[in-house]
C-alpha cells in the first residue's frame, strides 16, 4: 500500500509538472508573456519552439516555413514515430511575428465538440475584415489541428490558437481508467496461496478431529464436554499454531524487490537515450518482472516497436531484379525474394550497371522517385549549425528562462519574450537554397551542377526519404526549390538519357503530348510543382502534378497551357495496380510500343 501510494505521489508530480509547465502566448499589446499550461484559456494564441511539445490543442494558424507546414511526431498519442505533415490556412500564414497577430487577426473559430478521435476535426476560420465590414469563413480539417502531447520537428516556431485544454483534449478523452495490473509472478504466488490455506485448513480441521475424538488418559489434564464452541476454539488454535506454514512475508518481500528494481531502471545506462537526453522512466513497478519475457512475436512495421531505419536495396521493374551496391545498381540472376539465402547473400550478375546502361525502365522509374515525394533539402548539419546561430542563442534563453520559472515556480506575466524570425529559417537554408538557385541557372547556361553529396534531405517519412537518397546515389539528385520560384524542382542527372515525359496520342478531342527531351552530360530538369495530393487511407497513395520547364522557357508559379503535365503516384500496390490496369485497358492501342509497358507486368 505505502509502494503504491508513492507510485501515486510520483504521478501526481508529473501531472503537476506538465500542468505548470511555461508556455509562451501572445497578448493583446503583441508582445510574448508566460503563462503556466493550466492558466492556458480557449482564444489564447501560443508560441511552440522546434522541439518542444504542445500543451494543449491548437489549430495551427502560422508557422516559421513561408508554406504554413509544420512536422511533428504523435508517438506518444497512437505510437507513430514518423514524422507528419501539418498545414496552417492560407489566409493566416502571413502572420508569423506576434505584433502582426496581435494587429491584424481578427476572427472567430468555430469547431465541433470533443470527440474521442483523434483524426476527427472539422471547424471554420471567420475572418473579420474591418475595412470592408464583411465576414469570409475559410475551411479548418483535421491537417491543422496541433494535438496535445505532439512533439514539434524541423520547423523552428508555430503559432496556434488554442481549441480545446484539460479533460476537453484528444489525449485526455483518449486516456482510459488505470486497472490493478498483476504480473505472471503474482498470479502464480496467488495460486499457491490458495492452495497454501486449503492445505492449511484441511490440516487444522483433521488434527481438530482428532483432538476431539481421542480420549484423555492423563489425570492432570480435566475432561470436557465436547460442544460448538470448544470446537472452534481448538480449530482457531491450531490455525494460530500452523499460520506460518503460508508464506505471507514473500508478498512484502516482492514488493520491496519490486520497488528497489524500478530504481535500476533508471540508473541503467544501457537503456538511455542520448538523442533525446531521457532516462527510463517508470510510473508502475506492478508488472517490472515481465521485461524482457516474449510469448508472442508481431510484426512491426509501424516504427512503434522499430526505429524506421530504411536503405535502398533493392529494385524490382518489370522481370529484373536489381540491388543497390556502391552508387551502383546489379541485376540478380534470380527473382526469389521469398528465400532467405538470396535475402542474405545474393548472387550478382557481374560488374554493376552505370546509368546509361540501365533499362529505360529502370531510369524512369528512378526520375519519377526522385520526383514523387515531399522532402525538404537542407545543408550538411556542420553548415546548418553555422548558420543558426541567432536561433539557437533564442532556445537557449529560453531554455534557461523556463528553468529559473520551474525554480520559483511562479511565473511573472509581464516578462517579455524576445519573438522569433522567420529570417532564421532562411538563414538556416540559405546555402541550400542558393544551391538550387545555381543549379536554375547552370541549366539555362548549359554548364555542369554540383552533384549535391553534402545534402541532407528531410521528409515526413522514412521511405520517401530513402527513395530520394537511393536516387541520389544512382546519379539523379534532387537539388531542391529556389528562392524566387518555390513551385521549380530542379533534377539533375549525371549521365546522357532520354526521357519520355508524356504520352497521351489520338483521344478523342484531345491533342498529342509527346516530348522527347535530350540532356548531355551534367545537366539538368526543371520541374514545376502545381499540386501535392497527400497519403490518405482511402487512396492509399500520394500524388504529385508536375509540368517540365525547358531550357529557355520563362519560369512561372501558374500553370503553362499546352505543355505536358505528369501526374505521378505511388502508393499501395493493390490500389496503384488497379488503377494501372484501368488506364492500360482504356489506351491500350495506343501504348504497344510504349517503354511504360514493361511496368505493368
Amino acid at each position: 500500500m505505502f509502494k503504491d501510494g508513492y507510485e501515486d505521489f510520483l504521478r501526481h508530480r508529473a501531472d503537476q509538472k506538465n500542468n505548470n509547465m511555461p508556455v509562451e502566448v501572445v497578448d493583446e499589446s503583441g508582445a510574448l508573456v508566460t503563462k503556466r499550461s493550466f492558466e492556458l484559456m480557449i482564444g489564447d494564441i501560443v508560441l511552440v519552439c522546434n522541439g518542444d511539445t504542445c500543451p494543449c490543442d491548437i489549430v495551427l494558424l502560422s508557422s516559421s516555413e513561408s508554406s504554413g507546414e509544420c512536422f511533428v511526431t504523435t508517438a506518444s498519442l497512437d505510437g507513430e514515430t514518423n514524422l507528419k505533415r501539418l498545414l496552417a490556412p492560407p489566409v493566416t500564414r502571413e502572420l508569423d511575428t506576434p505584433s502582426d497577430i496581435a494587429n491584424n487577426l481578427s476572427a472567430t473559430i468555430v469547431c465541433q465538440q470533443p470527440v474521442q478521435d483523434i483524426y476527427e476535426f472539422t471547424g471554420k476560420l471567420i475572418i473579420f475584415e474591418t475595412v470592408s465590414d464583411t465576414e469570409t469563413a475559410y475551411p479548418l480539417s483535421n491537417e491543422c489541428l496541433l494535438l496535445r502531447g505532439a512533439r514539434l520537428k524541423n520547423t523552428d516556431f508555430v503559432y496556434g490558437c488554442v481549441v480545446y485544454t484539460g479533460c476537453d483534449t484528444k489525449m485526455a478523452l483518449n486516456a482510459k481508467r488505470k486497472k490493478a495490473k498483476f504480473s505472471k509472478i503474482e498470479r502464480k504466488l496467488n495460486t499457491f496461496l490458495l492452495i497454501y490455506l486449503f492445505g492449511l485448513l484441511l490440516t487444522c480441521v483433521a488434527y481438530t478431529v482428532l483432538k476431539n475424538l481421542s480420549k484423555v488418559h492423563a489425570w492432570y489434564i480435566q475432561f470436557r464436554k465436547i460442544t460448538p464452541w470448544f470446537v472452534t476454539q481448538d480449530l482457531l488454535t491450531f490455525i494460530v499454531l500452523f499460520n506460518y506454514a503460508v508464506p505471507i512475508s514473500l508478498y512484502v518481500t516482492i514488493e520491496f524487490q519490486k520497488f528497489i528494481g524500478s530504481m535500476f531502471f533508471g540508473w541503467d545506462l544501457e537503456i538511455y537515450d542520448a538523442e533525446i537526453d531521457e532516462r527510463a522512466l517508470v510510473n508502475t513497478s506492478d508488472i517490472l518482472e515481465e521485461m524482457g519475457q516474449v510469448e508472442y512475436l508481431f510484426s512491426d512495421k509501424t516504427g512503434t516497436l522499430t526505429r524506421n531505419e530504411m536503405s535502398f536495396q533493392r529494385l524490382v521493374v518489370g522481370d529484373g531484379t536489381y540491388l543497390l551496391r556502391d552508387s551502383m545498381l546489379h541485376p540478380l540472376f534470380e527473382v526469389q525474394a521469398t528465400k532467405l539465402r538470396d535475402l542474405t547473400s545474393p548472387r550478382l550478375s557481374g560488374a554493376g550497371l552505370s546509368f546509361t546502361q540501365m533499362p529505360m525502365t529502370v531510369q524512369i522509374l528512378l526520375i519519377f522517385l526522385a520526383l514523387c515525394h515531399t522532402v525538404r533539402v537542407e545543408q550538411d548539419p556542420e553548415a546548418r549549425q553555422s548558420l543558426s546561430v541567432s536561433l539557437m542563442d533564442h532556445i537557449r534563453k529560453q531554455k534557461r528562462l523556463k528553468k529559473r520559472v520551474k525554480e520559483r515556480f511562479k511565473l511573472m506575466h509581464l516578462n517579455k519574450m524576445t519573438p522569433p524570425s522567420k529570417e532564421w529559417t532562411y538563414r538556416r537554408r540559405e546555402s541550400a537554397i542558393l544551391s538550387a538557385q545555381e543549379a536554375v541557372s547552370a541549366v539555362n547556361s548549359g554548364s555542369e551542377i554540383d552533384c549535391g553529396q553534402s545534402y541532407e534531405y528531410q521528409a515526413s517519412s522514412p521511405d520517401e526519404k530513402t527513395f530520394v537518397e537511393g536516387c541520389r546515389d544512382l546519379g539523379i539528385i534532387y537539388h531542391g526549390q529556389n528562392k524566387q520560384q518555390l513551385h521549380v524542382r530542379t533534377l539533375i542527372i549525371l549521365w546522357r538519357i532520354r526521357i519520355l515525359t508524356s504520352l497521351i496520342s489520338q483521344m478523342q478531342n484531345t491533342h498529342n503530348f509527346l516530348k522527347v527531351i535530350t540532356l548531355f552530360g551534367k545537366k539538368g530538369l526543371q520541374y514545376r510543382l502545381l499540386d501535392v495530393l497527400e497519403f490518405d487511407t482511402t487512396r492509399k497513395c500520394m500524388s504529385v502534378i508536375v509540368q517540365p520547364v525547358l531550357q529557355g522557357e520563362e519560369e512561372t508559379s501558374t500553370y503553362v497551357p499546352e505543355k505536358p503535365v505528369l501526374v505521378l503516384c505511388k502508393g499501395a500496390d493493390s490500389s496503384l495496380l488497379a488503377k494501372v490496369n484501368r488506364v492500360v485497358v482504356f489506351v491500350k492501342h495506343n501504348l504497344i510500343a510504349h517503354p511504360f509497358m514493361d511496368l505493368s507486368r
